[in-house]
């Protein structure tokens, strides 16, 4: 069995379905992220593991344990909130001895565990400062010590960056991966912020009114999306419609960029002759210099943004739907809006959903 098991659970409130039969298996040691927008139902999902949300039907187990009727209390986990929920009154030290002591262990024990804690998180010099002292990066340290002290087998994160600034949030990614690595701990985590969840995760689970659309590694998620959703949310995409043909070589798909010889959808299955089918691309997949097996796109500029290390321009394709295409910093920033543009969009960076 699943380190951790998901069967079935289910959750309403009135007529508003917040899951709606979640099947999920995390293994031990994986830091699986739960993604999806406002509403999706992963943070009720989160809730639910943690026992703070009793589920109308369905198991949860834990180690080949049934804990879906427990007291969050007897589950035994570890929990970092969106607010981090530090104690006031209490220095860094004692946020963090706090669970040990309702744990009754012994004076020595606690003391020792504090201190492994705190070096862990790098704040043994922060130890008799209270929490109003320390800024939000900190304080989301004493958090995460504080869930890890007591030796939890799963921890369970809610949007624990969403509060912090850019550079700052980069910054504890990072920190909660070395974590991650170095405790062994198992994490589920939820987020909305695609880009946190690709560089942080072993695993995503994308979620969508109540039910998982699509869960795997985060190159199987942004390189073979399942469905238009997934394809739309994870990242920046340019979607478009075409239609299956036959022809000498086998299957091809008509589009406003011509035909394109694309025989199978990106999960293996062939495609139907006569069959609707919706391509994608990414934008960083265009070229301005002309490549081998490519398809060329003559376009209007609409929209050029400089954005750092690179440059994004929206264009508008002569009988086709808006493109959004992304080149290196300074390659692109000759270009104006109104100007034309022909742009190459190799063959293989191509993918096709599957069919419903």
């Amino acid at each position: 069995m699943s380190f951790l098991g998901i069967s079935g659970l289910a959750k309403s409130y009135g007529t508003v379905t917040a899951l709606g039969g979640i099947d999920l298996a995390v293994e031990k040691g994986e830091f699986v992220t739960l993604l999806g927008p406002s509403g999706s139902g992963k943070t009720t999902l989160l809730m639910a593991i943690g026992g703070f949300v009793l589920a109308d039907r369905g198991v949860i187990s834990l180690m080949s344990r049934d804990i879906t009727r427990l007291d969050p209390e007897d589950r035994d986990l570890g929990l970092v909130f969106q607010g981090y929920a530090l104690f006031p009154h209490m220095s860094v030290a004692e946020n963090i001895a706090f669970p040990l002591e309702i744990r009754r262990w012994p004076r020595p024990r606690i003391a020792a565990r504090v201190e492994e804690m705190l070096a862990l998180v790098g704040l043994a010099a922060l130890a008799g400062r209270r929490p109003r002292e320390l800024s939000g990066g900190q304080q989301q340290r004493v958090a995460l010590a504080r869930a890890l002290s007591f030796g939890p087998e799963l921890l369970l994160l809610d949007e624990p960056l969403s509060a912090l600034d850019r550079t700052l949030r980069e910054s504890m990614q990072r920190e909660l991966k070395r974590l991650h690595r170095e405790t062994g701990v198992t994490f589920v985590y939820v987020t909305h912020d695609q880009e946190e969840a690709i560089s942080m995760s072993d695993r995503i689970a994308v979620f969508r009114q109540g039910r998982i659309e699509q869960i795997g590694t985060p190159r199987q998620m942004y390189g073979r999306p399942a469905t238009r959703f997934v394809a739309e949310f994870l990242g920046i995409n340019n979607l478009f419609e075409g239609r299956v043909e036959a022809g000498p070589g086998g299957r091809a798909i008509r589009t406003f960029a011509g035909l394109l010889p694309i025989g199978r959808a990106s999960d293996g299955t062939p495609l139907v002759a006569g069959a609707p089918a919706t391509l994608w691309v990414r934008p960083e997949h265009a070229s301005l210099a002309p490549v081998p097996e490519a398809v060329a796109v003559s376009a209007v500029i609409r929209d050029v943004a400089f954005l750092g290390a690179h440059d994004r321009l929206v264009l508008q394709p002569d009988g086709g739907p808006e493109l959004i295409v992304q080149f290196p910093a300074g390659e692109a920033e000759r270009f104006q809006p109104g100007a034309r543009l022909t742009v190459h969009l190799p063959l293989a960076a191509f993918g096709v959903l599957p069919s419903a």
